[in-house]
């Protein structure tokens, strides 16, 4: 009777165990890849009863039945300045910041590279490969100007509701006196002249049309040509070439009275061109 009773007492948990796998209420657990990471989360779940446990939406479940969801949450990071004040980063489940994830190089090593950098630059061959280079990559664009251009400018034009021109730009260093174009800046001088010839415009008692006659100029010339204003291939890593494309025929007093705010006349020709614009 013992042997009959152990029997059927097996066959019953036998078939309570299978009434489980096959429909009962069943608890899952996400389990991350990494198993350190797993590990830790259980620690960190089991120190936080809020982080514990949570029911996850949105994610396949395995029967109709409520189940519950002990979840790996999503890597998080977080930042902070450092003593040197650079930023260093870090997993927010790292709350003693012992791992930093981002690793800067020591000043020494920054140096070493930066000067290997300029002895390249530096050197003669590198600059005449370069230069090949970069012609061969200018003529390779001209090509493809010549052959596409025109469909490219098709394709330009069927774009609707924006342009070249509403599309926002952002220079951080702005110049007030390159606010006009070439031709209301000739356009503005040459009314100046001919219609406030005798303002005086210097502090030696100068008018307007005295510096320009002492210049050797008259309204003939004050062609776009002349007043050489428009950037050109002379400006390219030449800033005095690049300055100087603010003073109309290259003179000084030309840039001092139309495109500055300290002169005679307290920069009154400066604010009515700005205001053209």
């Amino acid at each position: 009777s013992l042997l009959v009773s152990a029997t059927e007492k097996k066959k019953s948990s036998d078939a309570f165990g299978k009434n489980d796998e096959e429909g009962g209420d069943t608890t899952t657990a996400a389990v991350s890849s990494d198993g350190k990471d797993a590990e830790d989360d259980r620690k960190l779940s089991a120190s936080d009863p809020k982080e514990s446990s949570t029911t996850t939406a949105g994610q396949p479940g395995t029967s109709n039945n409520d189940t519950t969801t002990s979840s790996v949450s999503a890597r998080r990071l977080e930042y902070v300045f450092g003593s040197s004040g650079v930023v260093e980063i870090y997993d927010a489940a790292d709350f003693r910041r012992t791992r930093n994830l981002v690793t800067v190089p020591p000043l020494p090593a920054f140096v070493s590279d930066y000067r290997r950098l300029v002895e390249m630059s530096s050197s003669g061959a590198m600059r005449s490969f370069s230069f090949q280079r970069l012609q061969m990559l200018a003529s390779a664009f001209k090509m493809h100007v010549t052959l596409n251009g025109t469909a490219e400018d098709e394709a330009q034009s069927g774009l609707l509701g924006t342009d070249f021109y509403r599309t926002m730009k952002v220079d951080n260093h702005i110049h007030l006196a390159a606010a006009a174009n070439a031709k209301q800046f000739v356009n503005f001088v040459r009314d100046k002249l001919e219609n406030e010839g005798d303002t005086v415009v210097m502090e030696d008692g100068q008018t307007l049309r005295d510096v320009f006659k002492g210049a050797g100029l008259d309204s003939d010339h004050l062609t776009i040509d002349a007043f050489s204003v428009l950037a050109d291939y002379s400006v390219y890593q030449r800033f005095d070439n690049f300055n100087s494309k603010y003073s109309p025929f290259r003179m000084g007093k030309m840039r001092k009275i139309f495109l500055k705010t300290d002169n005679h006349i307290d920069g009154r020709y400066f604010a009515e061109l700005t205001k053209i614009v």
